[in-house]
C-alpha cells in the first residue's frame, strides 16, 4: 500500500513538474539533473543507485522552478529512497530503466516539455508494472 501511495503522489506531480524543469530549468539546474543521470548509470551497488534516482527527481523539481515542490520533494525524500530501492531490487533490466531517466534528461535538455512529459509518464508505468508484479 505504501509503494502505491508513493506512485500516485509521483503520477499527480511529476509528470508536470518535469514539463516544467524543461520549460525553466537553468544551466546550473540541469548540469544537476544530469549528473545524477550519469551517476545512476555508473552506480556499483543498489545504494549509490538509489541515492542518484532520489537526487534526479529532486533536482527535477527544483529545476520546475515552482517552490512549493522543493520542500514537498524533500519531505518525502525518504518515501522516494525506499520506492526506488524497491523497484532498483526487483528489476531484471536496469539498462531500460537507465533509458528511461535518460530520455527524461534529454528532453529537459533539449527544453521539449510535452517530450519529457511523456517520458516520465513512460518511467511511471514501467514503475507500476514493477510494484504490480510483486
Amino acid at each position: 500500500v505504501f509503494l502505491r501511495t508513493v506512485q500516485e503522489f509521483r503520477h499527480i506531480i511529476e509528470p508536470e513538474a518535469t514539463a516544467f524543469a524543461a520549460m525553466r530549468r537553468t544551466d546550473e539546474q540541469m548540469a544537476e539533473i544530469s549528473q545524477a543521470c550519469r551517476e545512476m548509470g555508473e552506480a556499483t551497488n543498489l545504494q549509490e543507485r538509489t541515492r542518484a534516482d532520489t537526487r534526479f527527481h529532486l533536482a527535477i523539481l527544483r529545476a520546475s522552478g515552482n517552490d512549493l515542490l522543493v520542500p514537498l520533494g524533500v519531505l518525502i525524500e525518504s518515501a522516494f529512497d525506499h520506492l526506488f530501492a524497491y523497484t532498483t531490487r526487483e528489476l531484471d533490466d536496469l539498462q531500460h530503466v537507465q533509458k528511461l531517466h535518460e530520455a527524461i534528461e534529454r528532453n529537459i535538455r533539449l527544453k521539449r516539455p510535452d517530450a519529457a512529459r511523456n517520458a516520465v509518464r513512460k518511467l511511471l508505468a514501467n514503475t507500476d508494472e514493477v510494484i504490480q508484479s510483486r
